[in-house]
């Protein structure tokens, strides 16, 4: 009897050495294989067959290439990973990792995916494990303003464009002064920006130069919900080029107005011809003539006042005949040499006579 114990014992216990150490295997629960889909964005499902406490992450490989990941909060039924897929067939399998570092892959599937040239209006609402949403827009010009419903921290805002998916994430809100302000983070770029109630902020997602979205925040409220309004290319036509081309022709404007100068600055070359009669005409020809004009005179008067003054003079001189040139230059000279003084000659023989001191 404690033999076939031992025995039953001993079988129980290597079936449950095998079934612990049977292996994990990864299940795909959507998109079924060969589907076809009309959306850019695609949720991605898949199970484990056992509680996947050992695996590290996952991740989503299309045509070779891995395109999506996921590595927190994996469980073990309905795991999800997002992904945008451009218009095209694929082939598409989920790989894990666990802690042994061992890959686990899943079966393969194809995918096609079909996008008409007409695109959805409005928004779709991805509801997440942990309860949050996503509100994701499939964007194109021309299209109207959608208004969200309230979004919670946390929350995000998935734009579809051109093939790729861009996240908007709502980090926080509250209230600052007298107004309140929500911050949002672009994954792409991986800046946060804080905008205040109301005020609007512009995103160019693909670095295009042409606005992708006006994000509009309307209002908070009591600091949990915040409400937005998103406008597909703001901008109106999403060819924003034609305003490129608009510059050019300024910059054959500015090119004409000089061509039209150099006829108003021809004149002044005509003058040159004029001053033939002048020897030195510069850029003053007229004063210098009228200044001679005037002063030609004036030296011709002065001149005939000096020759009848001289004539008068030498008139008068013949008339008043007192004296002649001749006399008259000798008379100056006396006047002008001065006569020497004689002194009285002494004899040379003389008697001294001695004066008594009387008068006879």
């Amino acid at each position: 009897m404690n033999k076939q114990l031992c025995a039953i014992s001993f079988v129980l216990l290597l079936f449950a050495m095998l079934a612990s150490a049977a292996p994990i295997n990864v299940l795909l629960n959507s998109p079924a294989d060969k589907a076809t889909i009309t959306e850019y964005t695609q949720t991605f499902l898949f199970s484990f067959d056992q509680d996947p406490v050992d695996i590290l992450n996952c991740s989503l490989t299309a045509n070779n290439e891995a395109k999506g990941f996921r590595n927190s909060l994996i469980m073990r039924n309905n795991n999800k990973i997002n992904l945008g897929l451009e218009g095209g067939e694929y082939t598409w399998y989920i790989s894990c990792l666990d802690k042994s570092l061992n890959i686990i892959n899943s079966d393969t599937r194809t995918l096609t995916v079909n996008v008409g040239s007409t695109v959805k209006e409005g928004y779709e609402i991805l509801y997440n494990l942990n309860g949050l949403r996503s509100y994701v827009l499939t964007i194109a010009p021309g299209q109207k303003q959608v208004t969200l419903p309230a979004m919670k921290g946390g929350e995000d805002i998935d734009i579809k464009m051109g093939g790729k998916t861009y996240f908007l994430d709502v980090v926080k809100m509250g209230n600052y002064l007298n107004t309140t302000f929500v911050e949002i983070r672009d994954r792409s770029s991986g800046k946060t920006h804080r905008m205040f109630t109301p005020s609007t902020l512009e995103f160019d997602f693909n670095n295009d130069k042409t606005v992708d979205i006006a994000l509009l925040l309307k209002n908070v409220e009591r600091g949990v919900n915040t409400y937005f309004a998103v406008t597909p290319y703001p901008g109106g036509e999403q060819p924003v080029t034609p305003p490129v081309e608009n510059p050019t022709p300024p910059v054959v404007q500015p090119k004409t107005p000089p061509a039209e100068k150099p006829p108003i600055q021809s004149p002044p070359a005509e003058k040159p011809q004029t001053p033939p009669t002048g020897s030195e005409s510069t850029s003053e020809p007229e004063g210098e003539e009228t200044g001679r004009t005037w002063f030609i005179p004036v030296i011709i008067a002065v001149a005939i006042v000096i020759i009848l003054f001289v004539v008068l003079s030498s008139l008068k001189n013949k008339k008043s005949g007192k004296r002649t040139p001749e006399k008259g230059a000798r008379q100056d000279a006396k006047k002008i040499m001065p006569e020497p003084e004689q002194q009285p000659a002494t004899p040379a023989n003389f008697d001294i006579i001695k004066s008594t001191g009387r008068r006879k």
